[in-house]
């Protein structure tokens, strides 16, 4: 039987091997013994406190094969960004430019930054083996089913 569950400490080494096996796109994943340590000690604090407004927080699932006791992937919730440094995003806007003989608009990038910004969803990864029958989808919908559970 497959399940999503919050990580434990048992499953540090599990989600190391996650981490390695991931491509380099993927930062919240970093290819790092102590970060990702440290993220499973941080995930286990905040599932452990009681808050009624976001401020560190980092929620960190696994997916779990409980036949073989095997962990086939994960996904994770930071409850807020920014907080430790500014996060950066993109804004797509519309520029537009008036002349006698041309109108134009463009879409344009414009950057922005947030130093108590919203949350964010991240760290979606599965073992080549688990990427079948929508268990994907099923990592991905669990970080909303757990926000919209404790907003």
């Amino acid at each position: 039987m497959l399940i999503v569950r919050p990580i434990e400490l048992k499953d540090l080494s599990a989600y190391q091997e996650l981490a390695f096996n991931a491509s380099i796109g993927i930062t919240t994943l970093p290819k790092n013994k102590t970060l990702l340590e440290k993220k499973v000690h941080l995930s286990l604090q905040s599932f452990q406190k009681k808050t009624l407004f976001p401020e560190n927080e980092l929620y960190i699932f696994v997916l779990e094969d409980t036949d073989s006791k095997s962990v086939g992937g994960t996904c994770a919730i930071f409850s807020k960004t920014g907080i430790q440094a500014p996060a950066y995003y993109y804004k797509v806007i519309t520029e537009k430019r008036d002349s006698p003989f041309l109108v134009a608009e463009s879409r344009v990038l414009h950057p922005i930054s947030y130093v108590y910004g919203p949350s964010e969803v991240c760290g979606i990864f599965l073992k080549k083996e688990f990427r079948k029958g929508g268990l994907g989808k099923l990592l991905s919908f669990t970080r909303f089913l757990f926000m919209a559970s404790f907003p």
